[in-house]
């Protein structure tokens, strides 16, 4: 953000007496990065200054502040551009805050970012652990590093390693809850919410979409012709969310006079009483994205394939966490099993005449037995 101001500088002349300067001089300031320059116009006339100064403004930023402009190639650097260009527009606030802490508790905020490597992130990890931190917690922070240099290297063409192996350091997380919402359920959550609470995670439950992507949806991304939605990824790139007709008339119901689509004020607070009056603690609103998958694999009936691509998973086994089988599932799959009803019979009827001839079978081989063992004793009674 810049600034421009005209002022008459202000002196003293030799005998002591005050002058103003005959021409306009231009204040030109910056608030990020912060920087404040004093240029003479050389114009008495006051429009002609402001043309002037405009210039100047322009000139200073493309020669003297290119190099300002450009991100501090640290830690503590990298995310606060990141958070100033990006990051802010988050909802996640809370989760980034304590995450890049840590990081840089443990890292330090002076290091460089073309020197983190594996042997940097290994120390992360152990330094964490001496801090008492779970798999989880490292897992968290190591995706929030990961994403940011990504973001640092596409976006200010910053000198990242590209040669991290990121899953090595990745740790074995408590076994994926097992929660299951069923469309009631959900029905009785959105009937205690708020409209544009229900509203929203009704959308979220037709798409798939997470929290991050929702809260910052605008009209631009929307592709009504196609019925498509562009979200931002957590990694920094692009992806391509399929709206069904079920989403789209959701879309109807939202104004049109707000920048972003959904309105989530207060969500964490309504959330959190709706779990309660329900009983159901458990669930987070990140279940709901899990339950989009359960259920095009229970109602629909759709391979993991086709469900990875609808909520833009790279590798199917992600999507087997999300797509939880249910018991009803498994019931039902049992159920549509074709039915043997007559050839069970048959071979019922063979088992049980089976046992009745296995009565004389067996006294054949206790008759046979007896004979081998009187031969092997020579005598002509048993042992």
């Amino acid at each position: 953000m810049v600034s421009i101001s005209l002022v008459k500088r202000r002196y003293r002349l030799a005998d002591g007496t005050k002058a103003e300067s005959k021409t306009w001089y231009a204040q030109i300031r910056w608030s990020n990065p912060r920087a404040s320059y004093l240029r003479d116009t050389g114009s008495t006339a006051r429009r002609e200054a402001q043309s002037i100064a405009n210039r100047l403004a322009r000139e200073i930023e493309e020669n003297e502040l290119r190099d300002l402009y450009k991100p501090r190639h640290t830690l503590e650097g990298m995310f606060s551009t990141w958070i100033e260009e990006s990051g802010k527009e988050l909802r996640s606030g809370k989760d980034i805050k304590w995450q890049i802490t840590l990081l840089l508790e443990v890292m330090g905020g002076k290091t460089p970012i073309k020197d983190i490597s594996n042997k940097t992130i290994h120390e992360f990890v152990q330094g964490a652990k001496e801090r008492k931190k779970s798999h989880t917690v490292i897992n968290r922070c190591l995706t929030r590093l990961r994403a940011t240099l990504n973001y640092a290297a596409r976006k200010w063409e910053a000198p990242v390693s590209n040669k991290i192996d990121w899953p090595s350091h990745f740790g074995k997380e408590p076994k994926v809850r097992e929660i299951y919402l069923s469309p009631e359920d959900a029905r009785r959550f959105m009937e205690r919410l708020p409209n544009h609470i229900a509203l929203a995670m009704a959308f979220s439950l037709y798409t798939g979409m997470r929290l991050t992507e929702l809260s910052t949806l605008t009209w631009e991304q929307i592709d009504f012709d196609r019925g498509t939605a562009s979200v931002d990824t957590k990694g920094g790139g692009r992806r391509t969310v399929w709206l069904s007709k079920k989403a789209v008339s959701l879309l109807e119901l939202c104004p049109r006079q707000r920048a972003s689509i959904f309105d989530l004020e207060n969500r964490r607070k309504h959330w959190e009483r709706v779990r309660k009056e329900m009983g159901r603690p458990e669930i987070h609103w990140h279940d709901l994205r899990a339950m989009t998958a359960t259920w095009a694999r229970q109602y629909a009936g759709k391979d993991l394939r086709l469900i990875g691509q609808a909520m833009g998973h790279s590798d199917t086994k992600v999507t087997e966490r999300y797509a939880r089988v249910v018991d009803r599932e498994i019931a039902t799959m049992l159920d549509m099993l074709p039915d043997l009803g007559e050839p069970m019979q048959a071979k019922a009827q063979i088992e049980q005449t089976s046992t009745t001839n296995n009565g004389g079978r067996r006294r054949l081989m206790d008759a046979t037995k007896s004979n081998r063992i009187k031969e092997f004793s020579g005598r002509g009674e048993g042992i």
